[in-house]
């Protein structure tokens, strides 16, 4: 084999297969995210130096130690020289800071800036318990800012309580051709 054959195949091959695996990040002593998963590969050749997850269940906590998301998807990839995760297949994030649901089929955390995002074409949806809901593509979250849109349309319905305690209820539509759709726009607010 050639070299660059080599390399390939040794890129492929998994350094360390683990089974029942916990993965905890401790920043200053305190866990700032906890992963469980049935199957996980460890990979730390040059080219790809990455953890791979299959059917994980995660953790992440705050600042203050305490506990600010929880969530399942089929696989994470969270590739070790930069701290980013790339989230796929049955994504559902439930955030108790924000009290929503985010549900989906792609999300990429990139660590260093904190910024969670969707693809162009990706739908995600948001869901909060009132009913109120957001669909849309392009999704985008900075948590540094924090500030959430849609790059690509958005849809949902916004629940409000009215002076009389009646629920109503708004369409929220937006023109999926208008970049930088954010929810609060969408909404009305």
């Amino acid at each position: 084999m050639s070299d660059e054959e080599l390399n390939a195949l040794y890129d492929s091959i998994p350094a360390v297969r683990i089974y029942d695996m916990e993965y905890n990040d401790i920043v200053r002593g305190k866990v700032r995210y906890r992963a469980q998963s049935a199957d996980a590969e460890m990979f730390d050749s040059d080219e790809r130096n990455e953890i791979v997850i299959h059917s994980m269940k995660f953790e992440q906590f705050n600042n203050k130690g305490e506990l600010s998301a929880t969530g399942e998807a089929g696989k994470a990839v969270r590739f070790n020289a930069t701290g980013n995760v790339e989230i796929t297949d049955n994504i559902q994030i439930n955030s108790k800071e924000e009290e929503v649901l985010i549900e989906g089929n792609y999300l990429l955390w990139q660590d260093k800036d904190r910024i969670l995002s969707g693809n162009i074409t990706d739908e995600i949806r948001i869901t909060k318990e009132d009913g109120t809901f957001f669909a849309g593509k392009g999704f985008y979250v900075d948590s540094k800012q924090n500030k959430a849109e849609f790059r690509n349309g958005v849809r949902g319905e916004y629940i409000s309580e009215s002076s009389g305690g009646e629920t109503e209820t708004d369409e929220a539509a937006a023109d999926p051709i208008r970049p930088a759709d954010s929810v609060t726009e969408a909404a009305g607010e």
